[in-house]
């Protein structure tokens, strides 16, 4: 049976889930299935460089990304939608 899971997340939220699809496909492979809306995801500080939360593994079929591109926070740069795979 495949299960298809709907998740939205803002700022570390939205990184999160992406950190979710990625543990969903190494513990279940393409039996959960994921579609992600993020909305201005960011790392959160001194986290901006963990790329394996820029990965999408191949679970999921649907991406919506919004970012906030005036951001000027130093602590929550704006992750750009280039850093994502």
């Amino acid at each position: 049976a495949r299960l298809t899971v709907n998740l939205v997340g803002f700022s570390r939220g939205a990184k999160q889930n992406i950190k979710l699809a990625n543990a969903a496909y190494k513990k279940y492979g393409n039996n959960v299935r994921f579609n992600i809306l993020g909305i201005d995801p960011v790392a959160g500080p001194g986290r901006h460089k963990e790329i394996e939360k820029n990965v999408f593994p191949p679970n999921v079929d649907h991406v919506y990304l919004t970012f906030a591109t005036e951001e000027r926070s130093p602590y929550l740069q704006n992750q750009g939608v280039k850093q994502y795979v």
